[in-house]
C-alpha cells in the first residue's frame, strides 16, 4: 500500500508543478504609463492620471471656463464665472481662478475621483482670505464644499460647476 501511494505521488507531483506553471498573468500584456499599477489586467492610475494606460491627465478634461453655482450660509445663492487651469506643483495640480467669486489663484490637488482644497491664505484686495476644502469630479459636473473665511466672517459654501 505505501509503495502504491509512492507512485500515485510521484504522478500526480509533474501535474501539480504544470498546472502552477500554465496560470496565465493578467498583468503580463498590460503596459501602465505614469506610475500606474496593474492590478487583475487592469490599470490603477496615481498622480492625476487615467484612461485604460493613465496615459491621460484628468486635469485636461477639467481646465477651461466655466459658471459656477454657489450657495453659502447666510449669502444669497449667485452664479459667477470661473476658470480651471493647469497647477505648477505636478500633474495633478491646478489652480481654480476667481473661486467665490473674487479669490484668485486658489491652488487644488486632483485625488483619485476627488479634489482637496488645502487650507491656504490668499491675499486679495480687500484683505485676507482662508480657504480650505474637498470636492467631488464627475461625468459632468464638480461639486466642492468648502470654507472660506474673510473680514466679513466664516462662510461655509457648496460650488456645483456643471461641465461643458
Amino acid at each position: 500500500m505505501t509503495a502504491l501511494l509512492r507512485a500515485i505521488g510521484r504522478a500526480a507531483l509533474p501535474a501539480l508543478l504544470w498546472s502552477g506553471c500554465n496560470t496565465s498573468d493578467p498583468c503580463q500584456s498590460v503596459s501602465c504609463l505614469n506610475y500606474g499599477l496593474c492590478a487583475d489586467g487592469t490599470c490603477v492610475c496615481v498622480g492625476g492620471h487615467e484612461g485604460e494606460q493613465c496615459q491621460l491627465l484628468i486635469r485636461d478634461r477639467l481646465t477651461g471656463v466655466y459658471e459656477g453655482q454657489e450657495v453659502c450660509t447666510n449669502v444669497a445663492p449667485y452664479t459667477y464665472p470661473l476658470f480651471i487651469a493647469d497647477g505648477t506643483d505636478g500633474a495633478a495640480s491646478i489652480i481654480i481662478g476667481n473661486f467665490a467669486n473674487r479669490v484668485i489663484g486658489v491652488k487644488a490637488n486632483i485625488q483619485g475621483d476627488g479634489i482637496v482644497i488645502p487650507d491656504q491664505t490668499i491675499q486679495v484686495q480687500s484683505g485676507n482670505v482662508q480657504v480650505e476644502g474637498s470636492g467631488i469630479i464627475g461625468d459632468s459636473t464638480l461639486f466642492f464644499y468648502f470654507t472660506l473665511e474673510d473680514g466679513n466672517g466664516s462662510f461655509e459654501c457648496n460650488l456645483t460647476i456643471p461641465m461643458h
